[in-house]
């Protein structure tokens, strides 16, 4: 792809890529760029167009033009970039969830590298939600605070890094504090 040559701009190729999220595969495979998959990041993208000739400038432009042109694109990928993060932290609390039931063996820790494992998954869970925690308490305060409600109810499952001789929490009650942030961060 060569900048004089119009029939494939990469100039219009670039607008076209910069379609959001949400737009149906079909359209999304129309719109790919040559060398390229069709769901390429944006840092892919990008990196292509740059490549190809096409200046910072000249790309930050196409994409102040593409937001003109689709008003609440920015919004509606802001709200796909919070659901997103909603569910990897649920998925990170399953892990753990998950880990810790496999860690005990006739009501004792039995396995310390999986009680360590789930552990680590509700404190990465913890960081997601407390990163996004600005924008998510835009989107729905109270939810958030049930979030954290429920998360730092959980987390006493984890007094230290090692495993106490017994659990803590049973799994149904860290199954129902899961639940209940699942319940919530839905509201994202």
């Amino acid at each position: 792809m060569h900048r004089d040559d119009e029939s494939e701009s990469p100039v219009s190729l670039t607008q076209e890529a910069l379609e959001p999220s949400w737009v149906s595969p079909e359209v999304k495979n129309s719109y790919a760029l040559p060398g390229l998959p069709p769901d390429a990041s944006f840092e892919a993208v990008h990196a292509h167009c740059i490549s190809g000739g096409i200046s910072a400038a000249e790309l930050e432009a196409l994409c102040a033009r593409f937001l003109q042109e689709h008003p609440g694109a920015e919004v509606i990928e802001q709200f796909h970039s919070r659901t997103a993060m909603a569910w990897e932290a649920q998925g990170q609390l399953e892990l753990a969830l998950s880990e810790y039931e496999s860690s005990i063996e006739d009501g004792k820790f039995a396995k310390p590298v999986e009680y360590q494992d789930s552990r680590g998954f509700v404190l990465q869970a913890q960081r997601m939600f407390e990163g996004a925690a600005p924008e998510l308490g835009k989107a729905d305060a109270a939810a958030l605070e049930r979030i954290r409600t429920a998360l730092a109810k959980l987390k006493a499952a984890w007094p230290a890094p090692m495993p106490p001789s017994a659990p803590v929490l049973q799994p149904g009650e860290m199954s129902a504090l899961v639940s209940d942030i699942e319940l919530h961060a839905s509201r994202y």
